[in-house]
């Protein structure tokens, strides 16, 4: 991963590079902001650029220093298989008593990040930990690895790099464990932490490190940077409007997947329209929709909350700025049951449908609730 590779963020960009080529590197920094703002795929493009021997440095302003992507150094960051640089992020058991740390992952993240070229967030993390409905953590054992990879001197680098991926996900007796370590690491360590939620991360922790919040990245960076890497012009322009200043979500509505939550979502709200003639349908679909995976489900909903406040755009504008398909069709159809008067409550339903989901709730009870709720709703006048 280069800087030169991830959309927006050129403040934060400029700030890391001139760290380094200033010799004013941090011995710990936590970026932190909303999914799909290119946090991790920053913390290994800096790691890269620190690590590099040969960086370009250009003369004028008009290109940014970057790493050259073709010394040694570069060539082992390609695979993530640099000596140096080291990885900590949530894992699943392998079975009771089994003691599991990120090393024993790692075939598994490298593929990963291989096959999405760094692109990718915690739901494609859970499709390739096939993790189902566990709930990945950082256990112990993992956090007194940490500390025995970082009492080892450098194999090639001047520094040691060390990436921890949501450190929220650390459970109860982990994070302490690192308290000493972060305030007073060897020297030429650097540890980089990758947040999306902070309140869930121990003050003591926050207090050890130089927090950098990644802002929502404009569309037109989105959408310059689907463009270069392949997508047309209007669907480039679609998935920018529609991602919310996320770059993953973005590079997911690209896809044809979003297909499926597109037909899942429209015979949902059909069978709200008239629930007195298809209320066993209603039943079945949320059945069905229950018998998906909680991160699948949480997509399928995040999914639906966009059509809807894309209709109510189109409704209050008379713009859709989607290319004319179906879903273009359906929202221009659908508008007008999206107003004023009950975005609101739509925007509520559809958050708090996601929060119970990932609190475990049952989906059966959640689905057929959000049904009924929906049919008020879809009701309600402006």
């Amino acid at each position: 991963m280069l800087f030169k590779e991830i959309p927006g963020q050129e403040e934060i960009k400029e700030r890391l590079i001139r760290s380094v080529l200033h010799n004013r590197v941090s011995h710990a920094l936590l970026f932190t902001g909303g999914d799909g703002t290119m946090k991790l795929q920053m913390a290994v493009a800096y790691a890269r650029f620190l690590c590099c021997t040969n960086r370009l440095i250009p003369e004028g302003e008009e290109e940014q220093p970057d790493a050259c992507g073709t010394c040694p150094s570069c060539l082992k960051f390609n695979h993530l298989a640099h000596p140096d640089l080291h990885f900590v992020f949530p894992t699943i058991s392998l079975g009771p008593g089994t003691r599991v740390t990120s090393d024993q992952f790692l075939p598994q993240w490298r593929n990963l990040w291989q096959t999405s070229r760094g692109f990718f967030g915690f739901p494609e993390w859970l499709t390739a930990l096939q993790a189902e409905n566990k709930q990945p953590i950082i256990p112990v054992e993992e956090c007194n690895q940490i500390i025995r990879k970082l009492s080892y001197k450098s194999y090639e680098s001047e520094y040691k790099v060390m990436i921890i991926w949501l450190p929220e996900k650390m459970n109860q007796p982990a994070a302490p464990r690192i308290l000493k370590i972060l305030e007073e690491p060897p020297d030429k360590t650097l540890f980089i932490l990758v947040s999306e939620d902070t309140t869930q991360m121990l003050s003591t922790i926050l207090s050890r490190t130089q927090i950098l919040r990644f802002p929502r990245i404009p569309r037109n960076s989105i959408a310059t940077w689907l463009e270069a890497n392949g997508t047309g012009t209007e669907m480039a322009k679609r998935a920018a409007f529609l991602s919310e200043g996320n770059a993953l979500k973005a590079l997911a509505l690209t896809r044809e997947t979003d297909l499926v939550n597109f037909e899942r979502f429209i015979k949902w709200l059909r069978l709200c329209f008239k629930p007195q003639q298809t209320m066993n349908e209603l039943i079945a679909h949320c059945e069905e929709l229950a018998a998906l995976g909680r991160e699948a489900q949480k997509e399928f909903l995040a999914y639906g909350l966009h059509t809807l406040r894309q209709s109510f755009y189109t409704g209050q504008t008379g713009t859709n700025p989607l290319y004319k398909n179906e879903e273009s069709e359906f929202i221009n159809n659908f508008m007008p049951f999206v107003h004023t008067g009950n975005i609101a409550a739509y925007d509520t339903l559809f958050n708090e449908g996601i929060l119970h989901i990932e609190r475990n709730g049952n989906p059966k009870i959640i689905f057929l609730d959000m049904a009924l709720k929906l049919v008020k709703l879809i009701r309600q006048k402006q």
